[in-house]
């Protein structure tokens, strides 16, 4: 009770059971005990959807029905709530769209009853009904958001929402961080002593002093027998049993539904519903209606008339008569349509059947076959195409040939009817992958075929078109799996494909982003230009393409990249608005964008600082990298001495807590092949973070070059494809963790795990962990090694698609440090694998009036610093740019010096190096043409011995 009658906390409360277990009972308990029997009454409102005079579509209906129940509980505000529901029929009756002036005014007229101390109660009883109906849903959903306050949120504090039904409604949830389970019950079947007290109840009440004490305890069993006979359903049912029985009979019948009780199964409520038809109805047309024609799920005079009665053998002369004693039997049957329609019991329904199909498998299937041709007939109408459609099924006819005839509003027609079919049957599977407004658990999703499986997650799954996973999802990995084949698609034009296409690295498999509704169009649109800026053969000019300044972000940026690739006129105006997007609100920045604003650091001009600092602005969240690399550390030490100290005196005493020699991290991240780091203990990774945030500040042009070379050294906008096509090739999680054990072993440097840290146990987690050390391309070959077969192929492209990915960011980033000059020619071929300048620029250090020097600076045990320079030799003036080129384990290994000292020299200063290697360096002689120099530092002079050949 605390929770219906405080206020400050999560505003709803779910009850969830499955049918037959009680919720409407229990409800209706609780609003005679409590909401109508308080001394100081709280107003409440009470929305059966089961109701068919409840029109769920249209959320000022619901307001309106809302206002007629508290003016019947509150006298004192009638009128007012007369005068607004006049304005409301107004409204609704010109054709007028919706106001919220009218759930303003409620809301007001019931703060005067609370006074903000009691709550306002809403009951929405049988939620599974509109679950199957987005439109329903979309109604309840704003009925709730107008009356909370749409312009102010929290507006209505006293608000309390209890939803009743088969299932959770997330979009119910008014904060989506508080999904406790203290919010939520979970009706299961009676406790022993509780489903004893109810059949006392419910004996004494049907039976009176004919109720024998003893029976209580022979009807709720012993504590030791399955619990599915302690379902209130089966106890009201087995009592309705004992009633219609003869008084003589009753000890008996109640010996035997002990005994059949102490095995019970989820069919036992159909035993009891079938003992009770068969020997215990005491109108024979009735009983011969009741079995075999309730193989009929909805019952009119009509189809007893025309089809039931001459396989029942029921006279047609009282097909009246007979139809309203149906209609008696309430335990049964439900009214609906006023009356003109009897349905069988949901709950009950789907207990029964097994047991009237294995009594007389014939007469069920004649039975069922009329039915199917009776609705046939009449299939115009949406209720009598639904029947139509669920007899077929239930007559074992194959679901995709019923699905050819298949339109939307079968969904709401057709709900809960799954539970009709066999838990393992295709025709299960089909009516919930139909109709169901949730995603289906990833088992019944697998049960689909192919197609019907995109239109469901199509229709429910739009989550899984996002590229934010942290774990491989289920649903996803197996469903591209399924849909590689071209002649797969979706029953309508929808882009559901192509994005997890996209999204699981299937590349090469054609696929349209054409439709969908407006989340899976942003999917789309994202999914398309990502793959179209991360893959060679689709990649071109589409500058004739207007641009959509709406898009969201991560979006706007894949422009980007692909518009900088393809050297587009448009990459300048792209760049603008990715400028402006960020400088216009951080609202726009989300957690999930780490990779976008990454990739917006690389590939922008303008937006790589605000990029930058956005990106720097979120590494307190959760969500953030756990790690930094070794990569992303060399990349920081193309900076000059001053900088390169204070990052050391930072750094070091760290690495030292850790047991990592500075030396060795930095003289194996100039090596041919460098080991792989990874480090996430939090204190260095914000330290290093800090030394990357400072270059940020002051006024050297280099600083942002030495940035972005510093996000391009991670690729975490690829992790996401290559986990998927990874997934595909590995098995079992320990194959992962073996193959994380020899990752470890073989290619990186040893360093201690950070607390809480978890080896990854599935492929997309191998991936990111990968990523974190900077190691995406050397994981995947890792991959490829274990498997060579044709489920290697998407991940094996992949790695192609990344390798082309990388040359493309080191081109151009190399053009943005160029930019302003002209080209200069070309080098030759490599000569020396292991010295990649060492003959490429014409093998001599002075020619053409141009010279290449070396200057040893400082040195230190494990590096040394030159300074490089070219002069003018012949006294003609110098022009910039200057080109140094230096050995390929440098970040930067082309670098464009524009400052001319003196008219004669350029300058390359403080090289931080740790070992010998050949420089390059392309400088205009006189006459304006380019020449090349060349300089081994083997041959520096005062260079120590150890420092040759490293």
């Amino acid at each position: 009770m605390r929770y219906y009658l405080n206020i400050g906390e999560e505003a709803v409360f779910f009850l969830i059971a499955r049918g037959g277990i009680g919720k409407t009972t229990l409800l209706a308990k609780f609003m005679l005990d409590h909401a109508m029997n308080q001394s100081r009454q709280f107003p409440f409102v009470y929305l059966d959807f089961d109701r068919a005079t409840l029109h769920t579509r249209e959320p000022r209906q619901l307001l309106f029905e809302a206002a007629r129940q508290v003016s019947l509980q509150f006298p004192e505000v009638e009128a007012e709530l007369a005068e607004l529901t006049a304005g409301l029929h107004e409204e609704m009756a010109a054709g007028r769209s919706s106001s919220i002036t009218f759930f303003d005014r409620f809301r007001h007229v019931v703060q005067k009853l609370t006074r903000g101390s009691r709550a306002f109660l809403i009951v929405f009883d049988t939620m599974e009904v509109v679950q199957y109906d987005p439109a329903s849903l979309a109604a309840v959903i704003n009925f709730v958001t107008y009356l909370n306050g749409f312009t102010a949120a929290g507006a209505f504090p006293e608000l309390r929402i209890v939803a009743s039904g088969r299932a959770d409604v997330p979009e119910l949830r008014t904060e989506q961080d508080l999904r406790s389970d203290r919010n939520r019950l979970i009706l299961q079947p009676l406790s022993w002593s509780d489903a004893g007290l109810m059949a006392r109840n419910v004996g004494r009440d049907f039976i009176g002093d004919e109720w024998q004490a003893h029976w209580e305890s022979l009807v709720a069993g012993n504590p030791s027998d399955p619990p599915e006979r302690r379902e209130p359903l089966v106890i009201r049912v087995a009592i309705e049993l004992i009633r219609s029985c003869k008084p003589e009979d009753r000890e008996r019948l109640v010996q035997s539904i002990a005994k059949d009780g102490e095995n019970a199964s989820d069919g036992f409520v159909g035993l009891l519903y079938e003992r009770r038809i068969l020997e215990h109805v005491q109108e024979e047309e009735v009983r011969k209606l009741a079995w075999p024609g309730l193989v009929a799920r909805r019952v009119t005079r009509n189809i007893i008339a025309t089809t039931l009665a001459p396989i029942c053998d029921l006279d047609p002369d009282k097909v009246d008569q007979v139809f309203k004693a149906l209609a008696n039997e309430v335990w049964m049957v439900e009214e609906e349509d006023n009356g003109e329609v009897l349905r069988h019991r949901t709950d009950l329904r789907s207990r029964t059947l097994p047991l009237m199909r294995k009594r007389d498998p014939e007469k069920f299937d004649n039975v069922n076959s009329a039915v199917r041709q009776y609705y046939e007939s009449r299939q115009l109408t949406p209720k009598a195409r639904a029947e139509w459609l669920y007899h077929r099924l239930l007559g074992g006819e194959h679901p995709d040939r019923v699905d050819r005839d298949w339109t939307d509003d079968m969904a709401m027609l057709l709900a809960g009817a799954a539970d009709d079919f066999a838990a393992d049957s295709e025709a299960r599977a089909y009516v919930m992958g139909r109709t169901a407004e949730a995603l289906l658990p990833p088992q019944s999703v697998q049960k689909l075929s192919p197609r019907l499986a995109l239109d469901h997650v199509a229709r429910t799954g739009a989550q899984l078109g996002s590229f934010d996973d942290t774990r491989i999802e289920p649903i996803v990995l197996s469903l591209s799996q399924r849909i590689a084949n071209p002649q797969i698609a979706s029953s309508y034009p929808h882009p559901v494909k192509a994005v997890l296409l996209a999204k699981t690295g299937q590349w090469n498999v054609p696929a349209s982003f054409e439709g969908g509704t407006s989340e899976w169009r942003a999917h789309a649109e994202f999914a398309r230009l990502f793959k179209r800026a991360r893959d060679a053969g689709e990649l071109q000019d589409e500058s004739t393409e207007t641009i959509d300044d709406r898009l969201p972000l991560r979006t706007l940026v894949q422009e980007l990249a692909a518009a900088r690739i393809a050297r587009s006129p448009r990459e300048s105006l792209l760049d603008r608005m990715v400028t402006n997007r960020l400088r216009e609100a951080t609202g726009y920045v989300q957690p999930s964008d780490f990779a976008t604003l990454r990739t917006a650091v690389v590939f922008g001009w303008q937006s790589s600082v605000p990029a930058a600092r956005a990106w720097f602005g979120l590494q307190d969240l959760p969500t953030a990298p756990k790690a930094v690399s070794l990569a992303e550390i060399a990349a920081l030490m193309d900076i000059n001495r001053s900088q390169r100290r204070a990052m050391r005196s930072s750094l070091e005493p760290r690495l030292k807590n850790l047991s990592i020699s500075w030396s060795d991290l930095a003289a194996n991240a100039r090596t041919k092949t460098p080991k792989v780091a990874r480090i996430g203990n939090p204190d260095f990774r914000l330290a290093v973070l800090d030394q990357a945030q400072k270059l940020l500040g002051g006024d050297n042009p280099d600083n942002i070059h030495v940035l972005r070379r510093f996000f391009a050294a991670r690729n975490d906008d690829w992790i996401v494809p290559l986990g998927y096509a990874a997934a595909r090739v590995l098995g079992v999680p320990s194959e992962i963790v073996d193959l994380f054990k020899q990752l470890v072993r073989e290619a990186y440097l040893p360093t201690r795990p950070e607390p809480g840290f978890r080896r990854p146990d599935d492929a997309l987690q191998l991936f990111r962990w990968a990523d974190e050390g900077a190691n995406l391309n050397r994981t995947a070959t890792a991959v490829l090694d274990l498997a060579s077969g044709p489920e290697a192929a998407d991940l094996r492209q992949m790695r192609l698609h990344l390798q082309r990915w990388r040359e493309q960011i080191d081109e151009l980033l190399n053009r943005n440090e160029a930019e302003g000059a002209d080209a200069p020619p070309s080098p030759g071929e490599v000569v020396h694998p292991d010295d990649l300048q060492k003959g490429r620029w014409g093998g001599r250090p002075e020619r053409n009036g141009r010279r290449l020097e070396a200057k040893i600076g400082e040195v230190d045990r494990e590096s040394f610093d030159v300074d490089l320079t070219v002069l003018s030799t012949d006294g003609s003036l110098l022009e910039g740019p200057v080109l140094f080129h230096l050995h390929d384990s440098f970040p930067r290994k082309t670098i464009y010096i524009r400052r001319i000292r003196e008219g004669s020299s350029a300058v390359l200063e403080e090289v931080n190096a740790y070992g010998t290697f050949t420089v390059g360096a392309q400088v205009k002689t006189a006459d304006g043409r380019w020449t090349g120099l060349e300089l081994d530092l083997v041959n520096l002079q005062g260079l120590p011995r150890r420092f040759i050949g490293r």
